[in-house]
């Protein structure tokens, strides 16, 4: 609590009467102290309760959430509570807090079976809606490149607009050669 005044209006805690000419009865009047919290967003998000309250000395304040933007996530409030949801409780100071978000991230991992490789970074972090960078399988000497596990056909490829993880392997297969004889001019070829 803190002091107001005196019931007849002087707002001096301390006070002496002199020249006294009848009774006087005084009443002190004293009233909570009261702590403004505010709790605001870093820009990607919103606050779900009441983002501005007073709350008197002792008092818990009303439920608050931060809930993220589209595509993005809650990180953390700028006092370090990790939980979204916060409800201040037994308030004996003033509370002005942010609450942090930050863009949902992708893992794109590509890698080769066996007889081929990954040119190209094969694991990569991407924000939501970005690229990734480009790789391409290489097939080792007496192979070739057949299709990604996802379907896609080209050897070299480059995820783009990404809204999700992505795990996708390289696929070869074993290369064969056609093998033709020619029985040349007084001769001929016995076998297949």
């Amino acid at each position: 609590f803190r002091f107001v005044g005196w019931s007849d209006g002087i707002t001096t805690a301390e006070r002496a009467e002199t020249e006294m000419t009848s009774d006087l009865t005084l009443q002190a009047v004293f009233e909570p102290i009261v702590y403004k919290l505010t709790y605001q967003v870093d820009g990607h998000g919103r606050i779900d309760g009441p983002d501005s309250q007073l709350i008197a000395h002792g008092g818990d304040a009303s439920l608050v959430t931060a809930v993220a933007a589209d595509n993005h996530h809650f990180v953390g409030w700028s006092d370090g509570i990790a939980d979204a949801q916060r409800r201040d409780q037994q308030v004996t100071a003033p509370v002005q807090v942010i609450a942090r978000f930050a863009v949902d991230q992708y893992q794109l991992s590509y890698v080769a079976a066996p007889n081929g490789q990954i040119s190209g970074v094969s694991t990569q972090i991407v924000d939501h809606g970005e690229n990734g960078q480009a790789v391409t399988a290489v097939a080792d000497d007496g192979y070739h490149f057949v299709r990604w596990s996802d379907g896609k056909a080209t050897a070299q490829r480059q995820d783009t607009g990404v809204t999700g993880n992505l795990s996708v392997s390289a696929e070869f297969a074993v290369n064969y050669y056609s093998v033709s004889y020619s029985a040349g001019e007084h001769g001929q070829l016995e076998g297949e």
